[in-house]
Parts: structure tokens; sequence; C-alpha cells
């Protein structure tokens, strides 16, 4: 005899628990708050140390010294920011979450609201943007690739030390990532 399929109409009237009615769990949370305050003392760094670093190294084309202290303004900035945007999720995969989704939609949006807050905070960045839609996604994209690489790579070494099956999607996105790594950091 077939067995029925689950009542979907039942289950969605079930009354929710505790921890499925938070937008958040604190894990996730938790996550949110380290990305975005390692990325705020990552561009603290950068605001103190530009001028020296920083700011007479610009993109070619640029003057020096003219461009404001975002990770986005100069080769080497943005260098360090990539390892250190995908060194926070390999980080902190490495601590025990339990089996919670989206920890890495967590982390980045974390850095997103860190980004957010850079831009609002940086005069230069802000008097001088009517095009900040566009840079947003912008941005949105050149962190989010490190941190999903980083991701990946935490959570295939976490598979590996506790000795679950690896699912052959999850080895291949690791050597894509392994891959997108190798070309983005030539």
């Amino acid at each position: 005899m077939r067995q029925q399929p689950p009542n979907r109409a039942a289950q969605r009237h079930a009354p929710m628990s505790a921890e499925e009615k938070r937008m958040w769990s604190r894990p996730q949370f938790f996550y949110f708050l380290a990305a975005g305050i390692v990325f705020l003392i990552l561009h603290l760094y950068f605001v103190l140390a530009w001028d020296t670093l920083y700011a007479p190294y610009p993109w070619p084309g640029y003057a020096p010294g003219v461009s404001p202290p975002v990770f986005t303004s100069s080769p080497s900035s943005q260098l360090v920011a990539y390892a250190v945007l995908f060194a926070i999720p390999l980080g902190l995969t490495l601590l025990p979450a339990g089996r919670r989704p989206w920890m890495g939609l967590a982390m980045w949006a974390g850095v997103m609201a860190a980004i957010v807050l850079v831009w609002i905070a940086t005069p230069q960045l802000r008097n001088n943007s009517n095009m900040w839609p566009i840079s947003l996604v912008f941005l949105s994209f050149k962190t989010g690739v490190p941190m999903l690489i980083g991701r990946t790579i935490g959570l295939l070494y976490w598979r590996i030390r506790i000795g679950q099956k690896l699912e052959p999607w999850l080895v291949a996105a690791a050597v894509a990532a392994l891959v997108i790594v190798g070309w983005l950091y030539r």
C-alpha cells in the first residue's frame, strides 16, 4: 500500500515553537554581530593606516591620496579585505553552531550592515555618491564572493573533521571555490 503524503495544510496551521517564531536564532545573531564587528575593525585599520600604506598606491588612473579609506579604493587594501573576508566565515565555521541554516547569510548580512555604517560615516562616500544602489550591489558581490568561498571550504573541513559523508556537490563546490580563489589572487 502506498503511503499518504503528509498533510501540508495541517502542518502549516500547527502552533509554532518560540524558536520558530524568532526571526533569527542566537547563533545566527552572534555570527551577524561577529562578522560586522570584524569588518568594522578592518575599516578602523584602513582609516589608521590609510595615509602611509594605501593612499599613495591607488588604482591606476587615480591620483594618489584622493580616495577615501575604504577597502575598494586601492589594490592593496582590497587584497587585505579579501583575505579578511575569506577568513571571517572560515574562522566562524570552526565554531560549532549546530545544524542551523543560513549561518553564512547571517555573516554576510553582518558585513553588509557594517558597510552601510561605513558608508554613512564616511563623508566622501555619503556626499559624492548619487549611484549608491549600484555601489551597494557592487559591494555585495565584492564581499560575498570571498565569504562564500571561505564558508564553503570551512563546511568541507567541518564535514571531514566530524566524519560525515561528503556529498559530490559539496566537493565540487569546494574545488570551484579553490579555483575561484586561485583566479582572484593570481
